[in-house]
């Protein structure tokens, strides 16, 4: 039985629920490990002590590091110093639910299946291939570009962990965890729509990855239920044609992940975003 370590102050956060919920999705992942921690967070200074005390190189953790962790997050192996098991960082004041935590354990599956280094192989060549993308653009901007590069890295990870579950025959729990990203998206990242023209672009993509089913999903006519959820947003936003887009190569998607074709859908969003950016 897997050993496992609470860190941090937890706040309201229900621990023996979280916990149930680990064990019955690894139980459902096949995945057997000695130990893992789950690490509680609540502001900056805290995040950025844990950073030095089990990650590599990470001395100088920023506000954007911060940021980019909406609820939970994984950090797989290549991030972790020598002799830390696994962990999953867990923000204090955000709601957690079951979905949560078992698409965590399949960033774990990922993993130990070598999917995650395929993946980021993948995304590394578009991005090194496209780095032009940020550093042509006016200095304001570069930040924002390079944002979207990790943003849209995290969407390819979490479309795989997708995959993972129909791959292991956890079919109603990988529509219930798109479910929960499309009603994230609504609520979370929808009233930012209009600030930046960046932002509606990562809006489009965020939601072509979530209402789009992993390559093994068995019942396709589920995207339907997906999509006429968030549709209507996209028309308003004058964005259904570019979020079409970007569907069609989030479709193009092969499971188990592939370099190859990674990078050619990673190439085709990241072309779609040049365009869209320069567009008056």
């Amino acid at each position: 039985m897997t050993s496992i370590k609470i860190i941090g102050d937890p706040g309201k956060h229900d621990v023996e629920k979280i916990k149930r919920w680990l064990e019955d999705s690894l139980k459902k992942l096949n995945l057997s490990l000695k130990e893992i921690y789950i690490v509680f967070f609540g502001s900056l200074r805290q995040f950025q002590k844990i950073s030095k005390e089990y990650l590599k190189g990470t001395e100088n953790a920023t506000e954007v590091d911060f940021a980019q962790i909406e609820t939970a997050a994984y950090l797989d192996d290549r991030f972790r110093k020598e002799g830390i098991p696994p962990i999953i960082l867990i923000k204090k004041g955000v709601k957690i639910s079951e979905e949560t935590i078992q698409d965590e354990v399949a960033h774990i599956a990922e993993e130990n299946k070598g999917w995650n280094r395929t993946i980021l192989e993948g995304f590394g060549l578009v991005q090194q291939d496209n780095m032009g993308f940020a550093t042509t653009a006016v200095i304001s901007e570069i930040p924002l570009r390079l944002a979207f590069f990790f943003s849209l890295a995290h969407r390819f990870v979490d479309h795989f962990s997708s995959e993972m579950l129909c791959q292991h025959g956890l079919i109603r729990e990988a529509f219930r965890a798109k479910l929960e990203m499309v009603n994230y998206w609504i609520k979370d990242c929808l009233p930012k729509r209009g600030e930046l023209k960046i932002g509606d672009f990562d809006l489009a993509t965020q939601a072509a990855f979530w209402t789009t089913l992993s390559p093994s999903y068995p019942q396709k006519e589920d995207e339907r239920k997906l999509e006429e959820m968030i549709i209507e947003y996209i028309h308003q936003m004058e964005m259904e044609p570019l979020y079409r887009k970007i569907k069609q190569a989030v479709a193009k998607l092969e499971g188990p992940p592939k370099v190859a074709n990674i990078y050619k859908c990673g190439a085709e969003i990241i072309e779609l975003a040049q365009d869209f950016l320069e567009k008056k």
